[in-house]
């Protein structure tokens, strides 16, 4: 079982994580880097989210 899990995790097309009550749907390639459709989506919100994680600059 810990085998399967493992292999699904590093396939692990699609990670959602939960920020600040909204839901983000994350592409990550095999290799870890995240795909060109991620890359965009946090582009725009990268700026956004810069100040709440460090307070505010």
């Amino acid at each position: 079982m810990i085998g399967r899990v493992v292999v699904i995790v590093r396939v692990a097309v699609l990670v959602i994580v939960i920020v600040r009550g909204r839901v983000v749907v994350v592409v990550v390639d095999r290799r870890g880097h995240r795909s060109t459709r991620a890359a965009r989506r946090r582009a725009n919100q990268h700026r956004r989210r810069r100040t709440d994680r460090y307070g505010g600059a």
